[in-house]
């Protein structure tokens, strides 16, 4: 079973205009999807459960940098905060929130 700190809320984001066309209505989209994750938290726990290609960074602005910069990731799990953040500067889109662990 996944066991969640529950601690934070954790959200999925695409990069602004979802130019990979990564369709994700559900949190088992995920899987063999390439996931940003910052090591440590629920965000890999949720991306390894659920058979990601799970690449982890020191932080949640790593992975951003990496999704929105390169080419390597499809999505990222990370921190509402963190998330809300990104989307506010047009850098990414939130499209799974909340992550309801099925």
């Amino acid at each position: 079973p996944l066991v969640l700190e529950g601690v934070d809320q954790y959200v999925v984001c695409v990069k602004k205009g979802n130019p990979k066309n990564v369709t994700i209505t559900s949190i088992k989209d995920i899987k063999g999807l390439s996931v940003g994750i910052a090591y440590g938290g629920d965000g890999e726990k949720i991306a390894n459960h659920y058979v990601a290609t799970v690449v982890g960074y020191g932080g949640e602005n790593d992975a951003f940098s990496e999704l929105v910069g390169g080419t390597s990731l499809d999505c990222v799990i990370v921190k509402k905060m963190a998330g809300e953040e990104y989307q506010n500067r047009g850098m990414a889109e939130i499209v799974l929130d909340p992550i309801v662990i099925e």
